[in-house]
């Protein structure tokens, strides 16, 4: 299942009000209301939540933000490229190729009349490597992921410098493929869009499977942007050149699924993932999760400055269970009822932490518990509702 470790409760569930929209946008909240005063207005300039140059989520998260409420930078990265889909993506192929060369342990030799643990590659190692890259050219990801776990363990413990961490992403990866294949899916590397709606649909009759299912592969196949060291770490995702003004807030949110592909990470933990904030984890969690069954009860902006400005998450209902559902970046969680479970979401995205055994907070994190929450049938409505106060969540 997803983290469903911590239920909070609240209010009961409002129906969710019809917006006036003409299409499906991400959300961008913390932005300002149009100018009040004369000449032509302007649309509000948004500014999403948790990213800001020069820091991580720790960082953040530790401290008072470096940037005063409703400042923080916004950073265009929509240079998103289409992502070829080549048997072996050649960054995995790189990581595997490195791996490859790994020095592992080839007996002893005498040194200074002491016996010293020798380091050599491995031709066994190499051609466990090639049998998983050719695996993966024929779409055999059961067979590679396999011969990856055996390639990781074989590392692990044998070479001197331990775990690759490139080489375990790519493991992580090759799982979550075996699992389409299971399924009777010949997936690409990574999955398209069809392809994971086609898995998901297949979860249709298990919402806590489908919850773990976008854990996994929102986890292993994308990144947010405070999670990525160098120039891109805490950058704002401005998924479209061209703003959308709905009720008068200018949205640049994904509304496709190439706006949340195309940005590759960088960094060995980052192989073969995408860079994302919170408004591409929310569109992905809505056309993957309504393939699996559940009814999109709204995107939920979060008013929560002072000390942080906005984020954007997913709410859902499903038959098969009472709970709601709610995605808060790659992470699922539930509640007995909508506040309930936006509430949690806000709070992990914000720092809190909880034992999963006793169900303690282990850390308490930045939400005050006086977050306002405005919905929207799209996460770009949800974002002008936020401006316009108008519909909050009750």
């Amino acid at each position: 299942m997803g983290i469903e470790s911590r239920v909070i409760g609240g209010p009961a569930m409002t129906p969710l009000a019809t917006p006036d929209v003409q299409s499906p946008q991400g959300v961008k909240p913390g932005a300002t209301p149009l100018s009040q005063g004369g000449g032509t207005q302007q649309p509000a300039v948004p500014r999403d939540s948790f990213e800001r140059a020069g820091g991580t989520l720790s960082d953040l998260f530790g401290q008072a933000p470096a940037f005063p409420s409703m400042q923080l930078p916004t950073i265009a990265t929509n240079t998103a490229q289409p992502i070829s889909n080549t048997s072996v993506p050649a960054d995995v192929k790189a990581a595997l190729d490195s791996g490859a060369e790994t020095k592992i342990e080839a007996g002893t030799v005498v040194q200074n009349n002491r016996k010293v643990q020798k380091y050599e590659p491995s031709p066994a190692l190499k051609a466990d490597v090639a049998a998983v890259q050719q695996a993966i050219a024929k779409k055999d990801y059961s067979t590679a992921y396999k011969t990856m776990q055996k390639v990781n363990q074989i590392v692990g413990e044998k070479s001197a410098s331990g775990s690759d961490e490139a080489m375990q992403t790519v493991e992580r990866q090759l799982g979550f493929l075996s699992k389409l294949q299971e399924k009777g899916i010949k997936a690409d590397y990574p999955p398209t869009q069809a392809q994971l709606v086609e898995y998901f649909g297949k979860l249709k009759g298990d919402p806590a499977a489908a919850r773990q299912a976008f854990d996994d592969y929102t986890q292993t196949f994308h990144t947010h942007t405070a999670d990525v060291k160098g120039k891109h770490n805490g950058e704002d995702v401005v998924y479209k050149s061209t703003p959308k003004v709905i009720d008068g807030v200018a949205t640049t949110s994904p509304d496709q699924w190439s706006d949340v592909i195309g940005r590759p990470a960088e960094g060995a933990e980052h192989v073969g993932k995408q860079m994302n904030d919170c408004e591409g984890f929310a569109f992905m969690a809505e056309k993957l999760l309504t393939a699996a069954g559940f009814t999109l009860v709204g995107h939920v902006a979060v008013d929560a400055h002072p000390p942080v400005p906005s984020h954007d998450m997913a709410l859902f209902k499903h038959s098969g269970e009472k709970n709601v559902t709610v995605t808060s970046n790659n992470r699922s969680f539930t509640a007995p009822d909508a506040m309930g479970a936006a509430r949690h979401g806000y709070a992990w995205a914000a720092g809190e932490r909880v034992d999963p055994n006793t169900n303690a907070v282990t850390e308490r994190g930045l939400a005050t518990g006086k977050e306002q929450f405005f919905v929207g049938k799209t996460g770009g409505q949800a974002m002008a509702n936020l401006v316009n106060k108008n519909n909050p969540l009750k």
